[in-house]
């Protein structure tokens, strides 16, 4: 039986983990919310142990949700495979625990690879080097997209228009912490939610920058339905990567008339969704952590916060 949950992320403040404290109280148990630099591990003689702030967490009455396992917004995967292995041995209850472990969420690089693999569109080419001159030379086909291997919230992504865009680019950034992707013009894109239980909803997001449409970016939000095709893929997105609960932003391609996947959100930022459809995201993804009975449909799920970002 849990009595704690343990959510690790960026910034304890931020709107996810300060919903997830609420929620976690209304149902009567411990939350401590993280980031890493305040983790210890510690292997003494037999046993493997976890301190946070000086105080050891119980793994057999912990649950975990990791939303961000970076460390002033770099990954470092090295700790974040030890981390998990460490908590996959004292077979530690993790949200979403099979599709971490399949991929790492905040690398967009190893996502693409992973999409790749299993049939999945997304936007192609997809390029990466950690050579400056290698990317200078490749032929790309303008406008393309840089976008940061870790990272969220929209930020560091660039539009780049021309070879002469691109120069200057990669001559004040560092091209192997970039991956290179075609350009889809579009007006706005779409974040879905999906369970095994089935699709939670879905939202039309429309940024205010042209090609970013994240709402911690300033994005319109609109509900709307996913149809059949856009259906398909968020399902199928959750089926192959064993997903309790996933973010699946899509965009759709006016000139092929298709959609093309563009993230699978593993840390699920779900602001703006559950502030305009007033379902309780928090609660939710609590009740799949606990493996409890689910009822999308329930009064549970609805719920008002002021609370912003």
């Amino acid at each position: 039986m849990f009595d704690t949950i343990v959510c690790l992320n960026v910034n304890p403040d931020a709107y996810a983990p300060t919903r997830f404290k609420e929620e976690t109280q209304k149902m009567g148990l411990n939350f401590i919310s993280l980031n890493i630099p305040n983790l210890l591990i510690e292997i003494d003689k037999n046993n493997l142990n976890l301190y946070a702030d000086n105080k050891k967490i119980d793994l057999k009455k912990s649950a975990f949700i990791i939303r961000s396992l970076s460390i002033q917004g770099q990954s470092d995967t090295h700790f974040f495979k030890s981390f998990i292995n460490f908590l996959v041995l004292h077979e530690v209850r993790i949200l979403n625990k099979n599709s971490i472990l399949s991929m790492f969420f905040q690398d967009k690089l190893s996502q693409n690879i992973f999409y790749a693999k299993n049939g999945l569109a997304s936007p192609r080419p997809s390029v990466f080097s950690g050579n400056s001159k290698t990317i200078i030379n490749y032929d790309f086909n303008y406008p393309i997209i840089a976008k940061p291997k870790v990272g969220s919230h929209g930020r560091g992504i660039i539009k780049i228009d021309s070879q002469q865009d691109l120069v200057g680019f990669v001559e004040k950034e560092e091209v192997s912490q970039y991956i290179f992707q075609k350009y889809i013009k579009a007006d706005f894109d779409i974040r879905a939610f999906v369970c095994p239980f089935g699709i939670i909803g879905a939202m039309k997001r429309q940024g205010k920058k042209g090609f970013i449409h994240n709402v911690s970016q300033g994005a319109k939000t609109e509900i709307i339905e996913l149809d059949q095709e856009a259906e398909k893929i968020c399902l199928d997105l959750q089926k192959i990567t064993k997903s309790d609960i996933i973010g699946v932003d899509l965009i759709f391609n006016e000139d092929d008339q298709q959609y093309y996947t563009l993230e699978a959100d593993y840390s699920n930022q779900f602001t703006g969704f559950e502030q305009a459809t007033k379902f309780n995201m928090a609660r939710l993804q609590l009740d799949l952590l606990l493996e409890k009975d689910i009822n999308l449909d329930s009064n549970d799920y609805q719920f008002k916060s002021a609370k912003q970002d």
